[in-house]
């Protein structure tokens, strides 16, 4: 196979790749210097694509070309792989590539080695475990061995086959009860994960996929489905070859089983998304309002009397209610009950504790036998961690930084909080007790959304994030590869997406959701009302009309589609039409007198002020309230019919109410310029000055003047008028 003198950066080579243009990758590649190892890779990948090629050339049939074609593409990204990490373990300063460089010297241990030495350790602290027995200095050895594990996995290009063997046998025999391994487990899945999504390797996927299907406990195998569907949304296409169809057909004899599953993974996966807006929400709006109410609490709940306390409704409750804050508590409690995380901020800034300076921290569960929490709680009383770390709504990450935090403080106070919790635990009645029992079980669910909170908070808020594949800032689709196969074309999935996004106001993300569900067979009037509206919120005005009028064939129109499509219709200018719509929605809504205001304004805008005047008169027949709400278009349609005299009547009430605006001031000087009363119409002209400038009043009556000019106004008078007010002004 020829080469080229030209060297291609790596990237070019992976676009390369990506396009299946594979003999130009191979020419590429050939034109870099290569390590021993990765140079025999890439010979083996030149002669088997050459023999493939020319059996293909042959017309010869060959049913595992396929597979062949996957097998020397993935050895091809692994060599251009290589090309990228030499680059960047020279110059970057990140610690991912610091970790590279030092994992490079001749000291560093290897990674089998590592795993035999944390093995070793997690084997003896499994028999003190049983024996209930303790021994810090033995776990804080293990503990800082697992760091160097994690680092040395998180760093590691393509495992070995004895590499991979050994991280699957340590997977294999983790159980939750012996804590130790159970805890290295975790940290392999999370290191598998990390480096994974930094350079694809099919034996990590494979390793995540294996403990997945393996059935574990909860807390392994939530984290391995993660991981593998972490890393397949990042490397896409790349990732389809990587699956193995032994493993596949797996997934799917648990059909019912992994379809749920999955769907409770792409809920958690589109909440942890949504963390960031949820983040500014309660950073911007809710904890400042409650904030600025909190001196006023304050003030009144001293000036109670504790007798008067317990009061049905107190006056600073009728306060907090009037104030805005009971809705702004409500929301918070809503996006609680939703899964929303509600408590990123609030911990953002307890990620500052030493323990926290090593990337495998953020990933580890949490645990008080962890050497730096046992030493942190020294002295804490027993009851109060177990209280508060066993909340179900904080993540481990999490739960570290509320540990460290109670490890500083005060015997006093920490004695006082334990009693109050303690006085309140013993308060419940047994069914909210087995209800708080209940929310504690470890579930799947609650398992992965623990899970990607600590992922989001390591890529949001630690000091190791930079330059690395963030999987949470790119917006989530279902991609193609074979782990959401299963759902790929599943509407419930796709209904499932979109609803959230529309709940949240994507409106962009859910659009096409919308679009493809209201063009399957099953379609559902729902589902193309949807997508109107998110094409209405990104002001595309024609698409949203085309999709509620798909809707209206779908199924029987409701009143709330009426009224949108005759919005539509409005915005993009068929204002008779619009006008006709309003009237089917008043069919279903007869009282509703701003639909007929609505439906006035089309008929107006349609350029029919006679049967816009009857719509306007019929509110203001019905304005019970005396709103006088239809009075100044009633006052212009006059006007434009030529009932000069009804319309200046009009106007002489309009203007002389204090919330007269500038524009009724210049309209009422037109109807008196049509009547010919030059004079009045300059002072009302005048008027409308004293509210705004002259640059506005020309600009005014330069858009009125064809409805001058048929109204009668000749253009000598029309020219002279500005002139004649700012001149006499």
């Amino acid at each position: 196979m020829p080469q080229t003198n030209a060297k291609l950066t790596p990237q070019a080579i992976t676009s390369m790749l990506d396009e299946g243009r594979i003999y130009e990758a191979i020419c590429a590649l050939n034109a870099h210097d290569h390590s021993p190892r990765m140079l025999d890779s890439l010979r083996e990948a030149e002669i088997v694509y050459t023999q493939l090629l020319r059996f293909f050339a042959s017309g010869a049939p060959d049913d595992s070309r396929a597979r062949q074609l996957d097998e020397i593409r993935e050895k091809l990204y692994i060599i251009t792989d290589s090309l990228k990490r030499r680059e960047l373990i020279e110059s970057s300063q990140s610690r991912y590539w610091s970790t590279a460089r030092i994992r490079r010297l001749p000291s560093s241990p290897s990674l089998l080695a590592l795993l035999d030495e944390c093995s070793r350790m997690a084997e003896q602290l499994a028999l003190l475990e049983a024996a209930e027995t303790y021994d810090l200095e033995l776990r804080t050895r293990f503990d800082a061995s697992l760091s160097r594990l994690f680092d040395a996995l998180w760093v590691n290009h393509t495992l070995s086959r004895r590499e991979y063997d050994a991280i699957n046998n340590i997977l294999a025999k983790a159980r939750a009860e012996e804590e130790a391994w159970h805890t290295m487990a975790i940290q392999l899945l999370s290191a598998l994960l990390l480096s994974a999504l930094e350079y694809f390797d099919r034996g990590k996927l494979e390793l995540l996929l294996l403990c997945y299907g393996a059935g574990h406990d909860t807390m392994i195998s939530a984290r391995a489905l993660v991981g593998a569907a972490l890393i397949t949304i990042c490397h896409g296409e790349r990732a389809i070859p990587g699956m193995t169809i032994d493993q596949l057909s797996a997934l799917c004899h648990m059909r019912q089983k992994y379809d749920a599953e999955m769907r409770t993974l792409i809920t958690a996966i589109l909440r942890t998304r949504d963390t960031d807006r949820v983040n500014r929400k309660m950073t911007n709006e809710i904890i400042p309002d409650l904030l600025k109410l909190k001196p006023e609490i304050e003030k009144r709940i001293r000036s109670i009397d504790p007798e008067d306390f317990n009061e049905e409704a107190p006056e600073w409750m009728e306060m907090i209610e009037k104030s805005g804050a009971a809705d702004k508590l409500r929301e918070f409690t809503e996006m609680q009950m939703q899964g929303a995380d509600v408590f990123m901020g609030a911990f953002s800034g307890m990620k500052n504790f030493p323990f926290f300076r090593s990337p495998a921290n953020w990933f580890l569960p949490f645990s008080t036998t962890h050497s730096a929490v046992h030493r942190a709680l020294q002295g804490v009383p027993p009851a109060l961690p177990e209280m508060m770390l066993s909340v179900p709504l904080f993540c481990s990450s999490d739960k570290f930084s509320l540990a460290f935090s109670l490890g500083r403080m005060p015997r006093a106070q920490a004695d006082m909080i334990t009693a109050q919790m303690q006085t309140q635990m013993e308060a419940m009645d047994e069914e909210k007790r087995a209800s708080l029992k209940q929310m504690l079980a470890s579930s799947l669910e609650a398992e992965i959304n623990v899970y990607l909170k600590d992922l989001f908070r390591f890529f949001r808020l630690s000091e190791f994030r930079e330059g690395l594949r963030d999987p949470f800032s790119i917006p989530f689709t279902l991609p193609a590869a074979p782990l959401f196969a299963p759902l790929a074309e599943d509407n419930e999935t796709t209904r499932l997406i979109a609803d959230f996004y529309f709940k949240n106001s994507y409106w962009k993300e859910a659009a096409p959701l919308y679009a493809r569900l209201a063009d399957t067979l099953e379609a559902d009037s729902a589902d193309a009302q949807k997508h109107g509206y998110c094409l209405e919120k990104m002001k595309d005005m024609k698409g949203a009309l085309a999709a509620y009028q798909h809707a209206e064939l779908i199924d029987e129109p409701s009143g709330w589609l009426l009224k949108r499509i005759a919005a539509t219709l409005r915005a993009t200018g068929k204002c008779r039409e619009a006008a006709t719509y309003y009237s089917r929605a008043l069919e279903k809504e007869p009282e509703n007198m701003r639909l007929e205001m609505l439906r006035g304004h089309s008929l107006l805008e349609a350029g029919d002020a006679k049967e816009a005047l009857k719509c306007y008169y019929k509110v203001d027949y019905l304005d019970l309230e005396g709103s006088g709400r239809a009075m100044r278009p009633i006052a212009w349609c006059e006007f434009l019919t030529g009932a000069y005299e009804k319309s200046l009547a009009r106007y002489a009430k309009i203007t002389a109410t204090p919330d007269a605006s500038p524009s009724d001031m210049l309209n009422h000087g037109h109807v008196l310029l049509a009547s010919r009363d030059v004079q009045g119409a300059c002072g009302a002209y005048r008027k409308a000055l004293e509210k705004t400038d002259p640059t506005w009043l020309r600009a005014q009556l330069k858009a009125d003047a064809d409805t001058l000019t048929a109204a009668g106004v000749s253009p000598l008078d029309l020219s002279l008028v500005a002139d004649a007010v700012l001149a006499v002004s």
